[in-house]
């Protein structure tokens, strides 16, 4: 069981194919720090044509918080302009 939330982001090519899995924050029990200028020079300077990202939940809950709804809207529009 992890105790500290982690959110790292796995950089794909254009057929899907994996370029790494790059570890973006470690943060505490209950939460973790998200730079999406970080995240998206990452994908830049890997040529990544896609992103995935993940984080684990310590507490065991499933359910997405409005934290993690605005980090994925957020993570989307900035996908959109860069074409990621």
């Amino acid at each position: 069981m992890q105790f500290l939330e982690e959110f790292k982001v796995l950089l794909l090519n254009n057929s899907n194919k994996p370029l790494g899995v790059v570890d973006i924050s470690v943060g505490s029990k209950d939460g973790v720090m998200v730079d999406m200028r970080v995240i998206f020079s990452i994908a830049l300077k890997a040529s990544a044509c896609k992103i995935i990202l993940a984080h684990n939940h310590p507490s065991g809950k499933l359910t997405p918080s409005d934290l993690d709804r605005d980090i994925t809207r957020k993570a989307k529009e900035a996908g959109k302009v860069l074409d990621i």
